[in-house]
């Protein structure tokens, strides 16, 4: 349950904060007439990168507690400060800084998700990409409702005064996302995974963790400290350094990626797999439409009520998609 309840929101937040920027740019880029109308998608995905980076490693360093709170509150307030820039470039310093945040707890929140869960419901990861179908939603709804009255259509005398709409979107995108991430805090309440604290070789809080987790949703946990023990002992000087933030650090924990040929390959591929993603996600999304109305493409309906009414309805057919992939 404590693992359902951080899953749903966090793709739900993540997913709505990393589409604004798409959902936006073509707006921003009226106002601001920039040579390069394509550097957000840039900002976005180097912002993410960054973010995975960093937050996976202050993770392993610190535990995911204060990682999971903090990178989305960072996402929140980025996001909503990414709305009253002032030109381009700050414009896309910002959804840097906001992907900083989204794309650390993009990869904190699966990590925590799966922590909580036993192995034989890790499939359930799957379906709660529902969630992201969620957040995709929202931020059409957003869109459909601000971008087609608030929004100039000619670059010639689009200004901030007559195009409004997409700062619209942020405040209130990144309005939504700090509810979540004060809800985190507030409602939630997350403690360190049992996991983590399994590889710190804290046994008394591990014991705790689980007992509290049992008396909340009236489950029988007979697990003891000595039973524990019992299993074995941790040796934490295998994966931590001798303080916390030293390059050797982040090394110890990169090399346990392939600690054996078969985790070798695993990491490798999922390596592989995430990058082939990555490469065909803003292809598809980005790149491929701007080719084609270069090379004269016609794309049919103008109105962009429209426009983002298709949109939200595109993104409310693909919601139940995850549910059977979770079971396949």
């Amino acid at each position: 349950m404590v693992a359902e309840l951080t899953a749903h929101h966090r793709y739900a937040a993540d997913s709505l904060i990393l589409i604004v920027q798409s959902v936006i740019a073509g707006q921003a880029v009226l106002e601001f007439k920039p040579s390069y109308r394509h550097a957000s998608v840039m900002a976005a995905y180097g912002g993410s990168l960054a973010g995975a980076l960093f937050w996976g490693s202050f993770a392993d360093a610190v535990g995911r507690r204060s990682a999971f709170n903090f990178s989305l509150l960072i996402c929140s307030v980025f996001a909503i400060i990414a709305g009253a820039s002032p030109n381009w470039s700050v414009l896309n310093l910002f959804i840097a800084l906001t992907a900083f945040g989204g794309g650390g707890n993009l990869a904190l929140d699966t990590t925590i998700f799966l922590e909580y869960l036993p192995g034989r419901y890790q499939w359930i990861l799957t379906s709660m990409a529902l969630w992201w179908g969620v957040g995709q939603l929202f931020t059409g709804f957003f869109a459909w409702a601000f971008l087609p009255r608030f929004s100039c259509t000619d670059a010639a005398t689009c200004t901030r005064s007559n195009n409004m709409g997409w700062r619209y979107v942020w405040f209130i995108s990144g309005a939504f996302v700090l509810l979540m991430s004060i809800l985190r805090v507030t409602v939630i309440r997350l403690q360190e995974t049992p996991k983590y604290l399994v590889g710190e070789g804290k046994d008394q809080e591990v014991v705790d963790t689980l007992q509290t987790i049992a008396k909340k949703y009236n489950r029988p946990c007979s697990l003891t400290v000595d039973q524990l023990k019992a299993c074995g002992t941790t040796d934490v000087t295998r994966t931590h350094a001798s303080r916390r933030f030293l390059p050797r650090e982040v090394w110890g924990h990169i090399r346990g990626l392939f600690e054996t040929r078969r985790m070798a390959l695993s990491t490798v591929l999922i390596w592989l797999s995430w990058t082939m993603i990555g490469l065909a996600y803003p292809l598809f999304n980005v790149f491929l439409p701007s080719y084609l109305q270069s090379r004269g493409a016609k794309f049919g309906q103008t109105s962009s009520d429209i426009q983002w009414r298709d949109y939200t309805i595109i993104s409310l057919c693909g919601l139940l998609g995850p549910i059977p992939a979770g079971f396949m």
